[in-house]
Parts: structure tokens; C-alpha cells; sequence
């Protein structure tokens, strides 16, 4: 037993954090980032997608006007 009978040997936590460490490949952190970089990618696509088809929605959709969206977009551009 360690100090104050707790069960751990004196460096042994040390060795486990050493242990994990090494277990992990080189290459997973940069196979990560590009995944991470793919969903990015997908996800501004949509976002654009989604944006530019947005007034037709209000329109065909909704009903609006093209003075309220004009207004919503506007409104939009003026707080950026």
C-alpha cells in the first residue's frame, strides 16, 4: 500500500499516464482533424444552401412579401 494506506504504489499513476500515452497512435490525431475539417466543410455548405433558399420559403411558403423580407434581410446585413 501507498502512503496513508490508500492502495497506490508510490509512481504508479505515473506509469498508467505514461501507459495511455503511448497507446495512442500518431496518426489518429491528424485523421481526426480531417474529419473535423470534412464536417465543416459539409456543414457551411448547408448552411449557404439554407440561407439562399430561405426567402423563396418566406414567399412560397409563409406568404410574406418581398417588402418584409426585404426588411428581415435587411435588418439582418445592419446587425452584423
Amino acid at each position: 500500500l501507498g502512503p496513508a494506506g490508500h492502495g497506490v504504489k508510490p509512481g504508479g499513476a505515473v506509469r498508467w499516464i505514461a501507459a495511455a500515452g503511448a497507446a495512442a497512435s500518431p496518426h489518429s490525431t491528424g485523421d481526426a482533424h480531417r474529419h473535423l475539417g470534412f464536417v465543416s466543410l459539409l456543414m457551411d455548405i448547408s448552411s449557404e444552401m439554407v440561407h439562399s433558399l430561405l426567402p423563396l420559403f418566406m414567399v412560397g411558403t409563409l406568404g410574406a412579401s418581398a417588402l418584409v423580407v426585404g426588411l428581415i434581410e435587411g435588418s439582418a446585413l445592419r446587425r452584423r
